[in-house]
């Protein structure tokens, strides 16, 4: 039987052990930050649930990744399940920040905001169709 390379498959599956490999160390470094910032005491109060939020985090990133890897289908419907809450997430957040900036109300709504939410929930939303437009095509020569 003939079946197509599984290279996207790879290539998805080690970004997602990359980003929970990365996810403890950028967590701590915003901590790092934050203390700089904030002071000391900030940083005692916030740093345990802090460190033991990116490490479940990156534990579940890590896992995806993995079943990815080892070509389970869970895996491919958790990461369309993560491109699709993010994408929607930046989707809303877009309609959001445009209303206030169209309406003159709010914070911080800019021409810079406004366009690096939409690029950002384009970016994801495709990448979930690319996604699913693969596996559709990899499953049917299974």
């Amino acid at each position: 039987m003939l079946t197509k390379s599984y290279t996207w498959g790879y290539i998805t599956g080690a970004g997602a052990i990359l980003m929970g490999l990365l996810w403890v160390p950028l967590v701590l470094n915003g901590m790092a930050f934050g203390a700089w910032i904030e002071g000391i005491d900030w940083y005692r109060e916030n740093a345990p649930s802090a460190v033991i939020e990116a490490a479940v985090i990156a534990i579940i990133l890590t896992g995806i990744g993995f079943l990815v890897i080892f070509k389970k289908a869970l895996g491919w419907y958790l990461i369309w399940l993560i491109l699709f809450v993010i994408g929607v997430i930046f989707l809303s957040m877009f309609v959001g920040i445009t209303y206030s900036y169209l309406a003159g109300i709010g914070y911080g709504a800019d021409i810079f905001g406004i366009s690096l939410f939409f690029v950002l929930s384009v970016f994801f939303l495709s990448l979930l169709w690319v996604q699913v437009r693969y596996w559709r095509k990899r499953k049917a020569l299974i």
